[in-house]
């Protein structure tokens, strides 16, 4: 503050001094030049200034949401949020000195009367340095508009009718007067860089120019290039960033946060709690859940440290097999209702089973031979299927997100606590028929080559997953995906659209499938995976593990796929009969690696009774 008044101070008595002469001469004009650009930099530090405390101000945001679940410091004047932006409206006024000491000196220079410099050339930029302090002026009053749209977005959280719709809408709107704001300062951007060349032009004509205005405009370029430099190595985007003397934020100003204050959480009715020592579950079918093996796999998990079942609501052949309640006419054209929902909660409820709802996203052999324009179809215009006979539909299309979001969402609804998306990809070997096959690319119409296909697949398939949590906020559920281990261990399969960190960090749990009949001979390390249950799984962890401590904060947990069933298909010598014993030595590869949770498949359901579930 003391360097600004004495600034302030430094102009008013140099302009006081000029305003008694009759005449604006050489000198006089480059001491008014240097005291422009003074007052630049001055906005220029202002607007950076302005945009740290806007990012702070997403970060004080998304710890209000995890830390107060009732945003009840919104009402305390002393909230972080409140105090940040009552410090940028007190700021805001030095816009306004900034703006009229420009006005002054656009004035002042106006009187030039030398003949070094042309008269045209001072008028133009007089003129030029009058609009853009009008400018300032009016940028000024735009952030006031902001804030005062900021404030009244906070003091609506903070009554007791905040409901979730106000909470995104608001949120909506907030982010879209931000950008606003911003392509109003792009405009300023641009007049702010006019007015730097009209200052350097008027400069260069002036006879002994001022050193210090000149050594300021080289340190500056050599900053700027510096910096142009660093964004260049660090800037992964082939596209080139335009240039910007101010700072232009394409972010929004708030983030939607990863997790929502319980009273903007939708209530299902059904209370289960999240099992204190982590899920351990097994894979149950509509079949199994809807008909007379359901009593003995309830058996199973109350006599044992079972706790979860993963239930299919959508399934492989794309049956949705439960009333959904949804509005939705494609949902329940697709719907082969197999299980009573409402005595299948009852029973979990009671039992105190975690429900996961498992939605086969991609695979959809139904909704693909109904709907081949979602699909991927051969010459002749049928449908295409792999060898198993099976139809895919297309994750590029937005069409098929919603469907499937739909799905999810209305099984939130109905009282499931974690969204376990399978097949969350393009079907395998895609990479082989990309070119052969009829196809939409939606959103992704730029897909035209294979090294960018492969791209657009894993963002295609990711930005679905991103999709997918946004929707599922509300109803305060886990979205968890399930993966090939082979994902982790190649980090990208861009063949069939998974990046295994992208996706990491886009949810809640990873399901990785590491059975260790799906791993081929050497695989890991190992000469016969199916035969080593327990080197599989903590030879596996070791990669999965180091993929998750570079993710830090953003790292799921890990809740893999586990075998209890034989793989003889494998040929002799080359797998075992799984039992208890295996079924044990693959968790104890989890405890010893710290991980607790854990998912059994048997297709048909049929678990090894006697093995240890739970190490401490």
């Amino acid at each position: 503050m003391k360097k600004k008044l004495s600034l302030i101070f430094t102009i008013g008595a140099s302009l006081a001094l000029l305003s008694a002469c009759s005449t604006v001469g050489i000198e006089d004009l480059a001491d008014a030049n240097t005291e422009i650009q003074q007052e630049l930099d001055e906005l220029i530090s202002l607007d950076q200034k302005f945009s740290e405390e806007e990012m702070d101000l997403n970060e004080q945001f998304q710890t209000l949401l995890i830390e107060d679940e009732e945003l009840a410091s919104l009402r305390n004047e002393d909230a972080e949020l409140l105090i940040n932006i009552n410090d940028r409206e007190a700021e805001l006024q030095q816009f306004e000195e900034q703006a009229d000491a420009i006005q002054k000196k656009a004035d002042y220079i106006s009187a030039y009367d030398g003949e070094e410099i042309s008269v045209e050339l001072i008028e133009k930029a007089s003129e030029q340095f009058l609009d853009f302090s009008e400018s300032i002026r009016s940028y000024q009053s735009d952030y006031q508009e902001s804030l005062d749209f900021q404030k009244e977005y906070f003091n609506q959280l903070a009554t007791e009718e905040a409901d979730y719709e106000g909470f995104i809408q608001g949120l909506d709107d907030l982010n879209v007067n931000y950008q606003s704001l911003q392509a109003k300062k792009e405009k300023l951007d641009l007049e702010l860089d006019d007015v730097q060349g009209k200052l350097i032009e008027i400069n260069d004509l002036i006879p002994q120019a001022d050193e210090d205005l000149e050594e300021k405009k080289e340190d500056t370029e050599k900053e700027k290039n510096e910096e142009e430099q660093a964004n260049k190595e660090v800037d992964e985007s082939p596209e080139e960033s335009p240039e910007h003397i101010l700072t232009i934020r394409t972010e929004p100003l708030l983030n939607m946060p990863r997790s929502l204050p319980k009273q903007f959480l939708y209530d299902s009715g059904v209370d289960i709690p999240y099992p204190e020592d982590g899920v351990k579950g097994i894979y149950t079918t509509a079949y199994s859940a809807g008909g007379d093996r359901m009593e003995s796999l309830v058996e199973l998990i109350n006599t044992t440290d079972l706790n979860a079942m993963v239930i299919d609501i959508k399934d492989d052949e794309g049956n949705i097999t439960v009333d959904l309640g949804s509005d939705n006419e494609l949902v329940n054209e697709m719907t082969n209702e197999m299980i009573d929902i409402e005595e299948l909660m009852e029973i979990l409820e009671k039992n105190d089973i975690y429900p996961i709802a498992r939605i086969v996203v991609f695979k959809d052999t139904l909704l693909a031979q109904t709907n081949p324009d979602w699909s991927f179809t051969e010459g002749n215009g049928q449908v295409w299927k792999n060898r198993r006979g099976e139809s895919f539909i297309n994750p590029y299309l937005e069409e098929v997100w919603d469907y499937n979001i739909e799905v999810a969402v209305q099984a939130a609804k109905l009282g499931f606590k974690d969204i376990q998306y399978d097949y969350v990809r393009f079907p395998e070997g895609f990479e082989n028929r990309a070119d052969s096959l009829s196809y939409s690319h939606g959103n992704y119409a730029d897909d035209t080559k294979d090294v960018i296909s492969m791209e657009y697949r894993n963002r295609a398939v990711t930005e679905f997953v991103r999709k997918s949590k946004e929707s599922l906020m509300p109803y305060g559920v886990d979205l968890s995906v399930d993966l090939f281990g082979y994902a982790a261990v190649v980090r990208e399969t861009p063949g069939i659209g998974q990046s295994f960190p992208d996706l990491a960090k886009e949810v809640d749990v990873i399901s990785s499938m590491i059975y260790p009949s799906h791993w081929g001979l050497g695989n890991l390390d190992i000469a016969k995976p199916d035969l080593e249950p327990y080197q599989v799984v903590n030879n596996y962890l070791a990669i999965e593990q180091e993929i998750f401590e570079e993710l830090g904060n953003e790292a799921p947990i890990s809740r893999p796929w586990l075998q209890d069933f034989t793989a003889s298909y494998l040929g002799a010598g080359n797998y075992k009969n799984y039992g208890a014993a295996e079924v044990t030595a693959q968790i104890e590869a989890l405890a010893d690696n710290g991980v607790h949770e854990y998912l059994l498949w048997n297709a048909g359901n049929r678990y090894s009774p006697g093995a240890t579930y739970k190490f401490n």
